[in-house]
């Protein structure tokens, strides 16, 4: 029988340089400058190992994206949204070819913004994917919609979360700046709240300003926290809302919230509803 020997077809110079670049910059992969069949075939395995590791998350990261860009209202092209569509490409791509194949498709991939910003998207996507997700939205579009005294800063709270929505990750990171958005948001609320109530906070006594009977027509949460490791007495935190407000409503949900959080360092937890009408 004939044997027939087959050499394989390497990459142009230029492919190769560009597909060493961008794995160093995209997946911190270093590669050999000579483009021999040993060579190609480790860096296309090593890429494609990579992009097997992320391809769940990466393809989560483009259907989570536009509740955020439609929360902000910008268009659905930012850089965020390409960059993230680019490196989903890119992680397709490389899952879709062998070798050389995959070496010049990585090499011609578009890159919208910078190789690093590709990186970042990829390897942050089920982060900033699952951010997205778990986001209070609601919380958020309450806050972000206030006015009169209250529009300025709520106007800076999703002033601040649109730059972060149009950036890519690299330049700035969306867990963070949803977590600032949502912290800034409920603390506004909070502030609408004690505004309309008076100061709604006694911690040395734990008695609601408004009197024993309470403010009328209003709802009022008591959060007490309990004795702490110190034995101190318990500190309340007693607040006021007018419960047929949203704003209010959301408010008083936020702060019920930001208690739980702590619940695991406290020794005693006790919250109930004391509605007048």
């Amino acid at each position: 029988p004939t044997v027939e020997a087959r050499t394989q077809r390497p990459p142009s110079d230029e492919d190769w340089t560009a597909a060493q670049e961008r794995a160093q910059h995209i997946f911190g992969i270093p590669a050999s400058p000579l483009p021999t069949a040993a060579n190609v075939a480790a860096l296309a395995t090593a890429l494609q190992n990579e992009a097997r590791t992320y391809r769940d998350a990466v393809g989560r990261l483009p259907q989570a994206l536009p509740t955020a860009t439609g929360f902000v209202g910008v268009d659905t092209q930012v850089n965020r949204a390409r960059t993230a569509d680019a490196a989903a490409t890119i992680v397709e791509a490389l899952l879709s070819n062998d070798d050389v194949d995959a070496i010049e498709a990585f090499a011609r991939a578009d890159v919208p913004t910078s190789a690093a910003a590709i990186g970042r998207s990829i390897k942050s996507a089920g982060q900033v994917a699952t951010a997205i997700e778990s986001a209070n939205w609601e919380l958020l579009r309450t806050a972000t919609g206030l006015g009169g005294d209250w529009q300025a800063q709520a106007t800076g709270i999703a002033d601040r979360l649109r730059e972060a929505v149009e950036a890519d990750e690299l330049t700035k990171p969306l867990q963070a700046a949803l977590e600032a958005a949502t912290s800034a948001a409920t603390s506004l609320l909070g502030k609408t709240v004690e505004q309309k109530t008076g100061d709604t906070k006694d911690y040395s006594t734990g008695r609601p300003p408004h009197g024993p009977g309470g403010p009328t027509g209003d709802d009022r949460l008591v959060s007490d926290p309990g004795p702490d490791n110190t034995g101190a007495s318990p500190q309340p935190h007693r607040f006021t809302f007018d419960g047929r407000s949203e704003s209010d409503r959301e408010a008083a949900r936020a702060r019920l919230q930001e208690l739980l959080e702590t619940v695991d360092e406290l020794s005693y937890l006790d919250v109930s509803w004391d509605t007048r009408r």
